[in-house]
């Protein structure tokens, strides 16, 4: 069964929903969001407790939205799963992998990209999770979009 232009979802109708209609990108943002003041802990992933890597696989979890599922791992492990989705260009939603070394064994950082220049991640034990502007985070290894 073919279906008409009538049936289908155009653009302008997923925006005439306004409020109802959200992107992957959006439901991303908005869970990542959600989870900005909660504390560092090592290891966790959530739903109160993030390292990176756990809030990275949390939020896509929660959001529902990616590509690839997301299997829980470090920083370099969630790399080793996306590293297929790399990008040149930053958008909002995308994952941000910083290295301490400039090469992909020494990634050791992931955040979400939430556009205008800010990453919201799981910093460290003083910072928690929060936004940060990437300017001042180390050097960014790769982009990844799996959204």
């Amino acid at each position: 069964v073919s279906a008409s232009k009538e049936n289908c979802e155009s653009e302008k109708s997923k925006k005439a929903l306004g409020a109802t209609y959200m992107s992957d990108v959006q439901k991303l943002l908005k869970t990542a969001r959600k989870k900005v003041g909660c504390r560092y802990k090592w290891g966790g992933s959530g739903p109160y407790s993030f390292d990176c890597s756990g809030f990275i696989y949390y939020c896509f979890k929660e959001a529902g939205v990616g590509k690839t599922k997301i299997k829980r791992s470090t920083a370099y492990g969630e790399y080793n799963q996306l590293g297929k989705y790399r990008v040149r260009s930053l958008k909002a939603g995308d994952i941000v992998f910083f290295s301490a070394n400039g090469k992909k064994s020494g990634i050791n950082h992931a955040g979400i990209y939430a556009g205008d220049g800010y990453i919201i991640h799981a910093a460290n034990p003083d910072d928690g999770v929060c936004i940060s502007k990437l300017k001042y985070m180390p050097a960014v290894y790769a982009v990844v979009r799996n959204v």
